[in-house]
């Protein structure tokens, strides 16, 4: 199973993620007119781990989700849940970043994780 099909199954089936964000979970961009909260995600850069003979025993790939909210706070909560959900077992936080878009009047939290398949 690749990163980004694990990825995706722990965003879409974990409790905690899909109170807030229920079904809304999109690689690359949320499709217009998605209602917020949501999840985008996209990989940033991926690293195979190569072997002198034969095919790689791995990979490790680092992976922007972007957690999207009306407010600062909805944006957040989705974020702490996403990191619930990831932490430890799937890989780990390597950086967070607020951002908000005005035209949208949407609040952004995007979490940098690194992850191993």
């Amino acid at each position: 199973m690749s990163i980004e099909t694990t990825l995706y199954t722990v965003l879409s089936t974990t409790s905690g993620v899909t109170t807030l964000v229920s079904t809304r979970t999109s690689p690359m961009a949320a499709p217009d007119g998605t209602a917020s909260p949501y999840i985008s995600y996209q990989v940033i850069t991926g690293t195979a781990y190569n072997r002198a003979v034969g095919a790689p025993m791995g990979e490790r790939k680092i992976v922007q989700i972007n957690c999207i909210g009306n407010s600062y706070s909805s944006a957040k909560a989705v974020a702490e849940a996403v990191k619930a959900a990831l932490n430890v077992t799937y890989g780990h936080l390597v950086s967070e970043r607020d951002d908000y878009f005005s035209q949208t009047e949407q609040h952004r939290v995007m979490l940098d994780f690194s992850l191993i398949g």
